[in-house]
């Protein structure tokens, strides 16, 4: 989940749920989709509430994190596998 606050600051978003994978042996396989801001975050004085903020996933997927959606995402900080619990765990 992401606020607006975070959506003015933030350079890096994932989307959907990131994931940590042991093998058979133990070896740990991280997936995560890391899209990085493009761009300005669009706000309104009308509506303050929403946001619009650009974003890309490599060389040419783009899309946009917009209040509508806010569920979806979340920031790097606030990732579930963050180097702070990687390396705790």
């Amino acid at each position: 989940m992401i606020t607006k606050e975070q959506a003015l600051v933030a350079d890096q978003f994932h989307l959907g749920e990131c994931l940590r994978h042991v093998g058979p042996r133990g070896g740990v396989k991280i997936s995560s989709y890391v899209w990085r801001r493009n761009g300005q975050t669009k706000v309104w004085k009308i509506r303050p509430t929403h946001f619009r903020v650009p974003v890309k996933f490599g060389l040419y997927k783009h899309g946009y994190v917009t209040h509508d959606a806010y569920l979806e995402w979340h920031t790097e900080i606030n990732c579930p596998l963050s180097a702070k619990d990687v390396k705790g765990k």
